[in-house]
């Protein structure tokens, strides 16, 4: 892992300094970088290329030294991937102190380098250094403003680096922070709102996502997490209000396409209307478009509203706005199968919106499927139930798993998610047998893993 927060101004000199210590930091030789540029800071005291890379050497130094974070958190208990995020690193408090002395000093050496700043912010993230960092927000605010409102986003980055480490708190401080620094920008709200689903907060997603979109200064594309909980939370009038703002600047209006969504889910034949209205806007063909392709393929004599028509439909997917209006549809017409809500119901798991979830699974989850589709589908649901602090009927379902022949693939995450019902619901013998067995089957996944670290604490 190399990172190279700060590359310095453009010179012959500059690129010689910096990439001769890039190529030590690559090759792992930091004394070698640090002998070098220590040699270049005695000649030169105010060498502003030297100083600035030797906090990227202390920086390196200290990530590839440092133990990674355990990566047992509740968010990745429910990925059902080996593909974690990170592992990260928290840099040690010493070490990030002594890259923020160098690196004031270089500020002192030219206060201009807004880079450096940005730099020292990212340390106080990586370090967990959130009394700082807050301290430093206003500052750097000021420094960018240049920038514009887009520079928010920037600042919004380092609150994700205190929540990448656990640090929650820390998280919705500084976005506390920076909302205050930029009271009219509702991007930070969204940001807001995003975080707070991932938390499982739901209420409180709400309530951002709300707020961001009463504020003037908006962009619905850096939004789309917000604009996607009104999609799962059926507050489709309030998602078609906020597409109706973004397309007053836009040079393509998707209001009338929504619109004809809309329309269509509730069986108003006044659908078509709003598609052609949003076809005719455009002068040639968009095969890139989904949405036009969606538009076309709904407007075509041979479309009649049938159950095969669901699955090409759900292919010109393009928001979850889209997905849900259309499962909408055809959970209504098509009361029998269960297609469509699996689709609703996956769609609100990944949402972390397990309450609802719950409710849709509930309706249709008597309904024989073949194994290999009805056990993802009980896992989602056991998953949800887990979540929502349901623990006993969790055990059941987490039990039944388990027992399942077709849930062989699944088998340890059945076990381990057994064992954490227990443990949430206060049974500690149990959960220590349960974990107990998961790791006498010695597979190599991170569940076993989970299990092994959870056995040390009991």
């Amino acid at each position: 892992m190399l990172l190279l927060l700060i590359t310095g101004s453009a010179s012959a000199q500059s690129d010689v300094i910096i990439n001769t210590a890039t190529l030590c930091i690559a090759e792992g030789r930091y004394n070698d970088a640090e002998r070098y540029l220590d040699s270049l800071i005695q000649a030169d005291p105010k060498n502003i290329d030297a100083l600035m890379m030797k906090g990227n050497v202390l920086l390196n130094y200290a990530l590839m030294t440092t133990p990674a974070m355990s990566s047992l958190t509740p968010e990745n208990e429910i990925s059902f991937s080996d593909e974690i995020a990170g592992p990260y690193v928290l840099i040690p408090r010493e070490q990030a102190q002594k890259i923020e002395a160098i690196w004031n000093e270089c500020l002192l050496i030219d206060s201009n380098r807004l880079d450096i700043r940005e730099g020292l912010c990212t340390v106080y993230g990586m370090a967990d250094m959130k009394k700082e960092l807050l301290a430093y927000l206003p500052l750097i605010a000021r420094a960018g403003k240049e920038k514009g409102d887009d520079f928010v986003n920037v600042l919004l980055q380092y609150g994700d680096l205190l929540h990448e480490r656990g640090d929650r708190e820390g998280t919705y401080a500084v976005y506390k922070k920076v909302a205050a620094l930029y009271p009219t920008v509702g991007n930070v709200w969204c940001r807001f709102s995003a975080i707070s689903r991932f938390d499982d907060a739901w209420e409180s997603a709400k309530a951002y996502a709300e707020k961001a979109f009463t504020l003037a200064d908006i962009d619905p594309r850096v939004c789309e997490d917000a604009l996607d909980l009104y999609a799962l939370d059926g507050g489709y009038s309030r998602a078609l209000g906020v597409i109706k703002a973004a397309d007053k600047d836009a040079k393509e209006r998707t209001l009338p396409f929504y619109e004809g969504l809309l329309h269509y889910a509730r069986h108003d034949s006044t659908w078509r209307r709003s598609m052609q209205e949003y076809v005719k806007q455009f002068m040639t063909e968009q095969d890139t478009n989904a949405n036009y392709q969606a538009a076309k393929y709904m407007l075509a004599p041979t479309f009649k509203s049938e159950y095969k028509d669901l699955v090409p439909l759900l292919g010109f997917a393009s928001s979850e706005l889209y997905m849900a209006l259309i499962t909408d549809r055809y959970i209504a017409d098509y009361r029998d199968s269960v297609l469509p809500s699996m689709i609703k119901t996956e769609r609100l798991f990944i949402g972390h919106d397990y309450t609802k979830a719950i409710t849709v699974y509930e309706a249709t989850g008597s309904k024989k499927l073949k194994p290999e589709i009805q056990t993802p589908y009980q896992i989602q649901y056991a998953i949800a139930l887990y979540r929502t602090k349901q623990y006993d009927k969790a055990i059941t379902q987490w039990t039944a798993l388990k027992a399942s022949d077709a849930a062989i693939g699944s088998r340890a995450l059945c076990i381990y998610f057994l064992a954490q019902s227990y443990l949430k619901a206060g049974n500690k013998e149990k959960a220590k047998a349960t974990f107990q067995e998961l790791v006498a089957r010695d597979e190599d996944n991170k569940y076993v893993g989970w299990a092994k670290e959870l056995l040390k604490k009991l």
